[in-house]
């Protein structure tokens, strides 16, 4: 009996060495293999949280809140080719403009209240589609559309994330018919999101689409697993752990909406874990989903602003099955993760070059197989 005891804890201790083999292989796999520099001019700003890959160009597309424009770059050259500006409507129009280049000839935008706005690729408006519908919904959205929830074309249709009033009962996800303007709602939070007050930014939601299988992924700020969605069914969900082995269970700010309010639910979020934006990679059939470790009470409440609002990044990588097979530690102050997307070269994320106004450094990661 003790000897059979005696084997079999050999046989665990055997499998757990392999299984630390290979995620320090996985580890080692996701690594810098260079870096691109885009070039600004001085009215571009170096922060940007709407940028978009265009594969069939091998360009940038980079919206200028400071001139109503969206700027196309190079990634070759990394010069500007072409800056398209976007026709204003109205006397005020929204400046927290977003967009979707789709190709040569249209580039949809929200930036009118209640209306997506079909334009050339001269900024001229073709043509308003309604972005919500009042009798399937009991609150009008206003679509919540940058880098980490991009609004997606597919099949000529629009998917959107809108936002409710940060009610966690209402759906998250809007599809807009081109063709015949119909809108309709599907997604939402995790169920134990109804059950507390999940706030400080644990609301947030960022998500990816992969054409190849026309699957949405869905990465909620409070959330260990991930949530696909595919197109052919928007009424059916699927789970996928996607964590850190590192992190435990976190809790939520705080029960209901009574005190103690958002300094506290800031702090609560920033002293836990939490993830992030999820990339999917064509080229290497791969999802990056970012977390970020917690931060010390003490960093939260320094006077050091870079300190109390830093979380260190992480990125967990899953292959195309949304089975993690890996991850990746990131320096705490190097990167700005919400300015990130994926080319041929690999994961791009925007260097933290505080003193640069001129130029924007991005850093490319390559997954590289043995």
């Amino acid at each position: 009996m003790h000897q059979f005891i005696l084997q079999f804890l050999v046989i665990l201790t055997s499998l757990a060495s392999q299984t630390n083999a290979k995620q320090k292989q996985a580890l080692a796999l996701l690594s810098p293999i260079g870096s691109i520099r885009v070039h600004l001019d001085y009215v571009t700003p170096p922060n940007s949280f709407r940028l978009q890959y265009i594969a069939e160009k091998d360009q940038l597309a980079y919206w200028n809140d400071n001139d109503f424009s969206i700027i196309y770059f190079s990634l070759k050259t990394g010069k500007p080719v072409k800056k398209t500006f976007i026709e204003r409507e109205g006397p005020n129009p929204n400046y927290s403009n977003n967009y979707l280049y789709v190709d040569d000839q249209t580039i949809y935008t929200n930036d009118v209240i209640g209306a997506i706005r079909q334009i050339d690729i001269n900024g001229k408006s073709i043509k308003k589609h309604k972005n919500s519908d009042p009798s399937k919904i009991n609150k009008l959205p206003d679509p919540m559309v940058w880098t980490g929830s991009p609004m997606t074309y597919h099949n000529s249709k629009l998917y959107f994330q809108v936002t409710i009033g940060g009610v966690f009962t209402q759906p998250t996800m809007a599809v807009l018919n081109l063709k015949t303007d119909q809108i309709d709602y599907f997604s939402g939070y995790p169920d134990f999101y109804k059950e507390a007050y999940w706030r400080g930014g644990f609301e947030n939601i960022f998500y990816t689409f992969n054409p190849d299988k026309e699957l949405f992924v869905f990465s909620y700020a409070a959330d260990k697993n991930l949530t696909s969605i595919s197109v052919k069914d928007l009424n059916g969900t699927n789970s996928h752990y996607a964590s850190s082995p590192t992190y435990g269970n976190l809790k939520a700010p705080r029960k209901s909406m009574q005190s103690p309010g958002r300094k506290h639910d800031e702090m609560k979020f920033m002293t836990q874990p939490s993830f992030h934006m999820i990339h999917y990679d064509p080229y290497r059939k791969l999802y990056y989903r970012f977390a970020q470790d917690p931060i010390s009470e003490n960093d939260y409440y320094s006077k050091d602003s870079e300190r109390s609002e830093t979380k260190a990044p992480r990125i967990i990588i899953l292959n195309e099955h949304l089975e993690v097979i890996g991850e990746k530690e990131l320096p705490r102050f190097k990167y700005d993760i919400n300015m990130s997307f994926v080319s041929p070269k690999g994961l791009c994320i925007k260097l933290k070059n505080n003193e640069a106004e001129d130029f924007i450094d991005f850093e490319a990661l390559l997954w590289q197989k043995e």
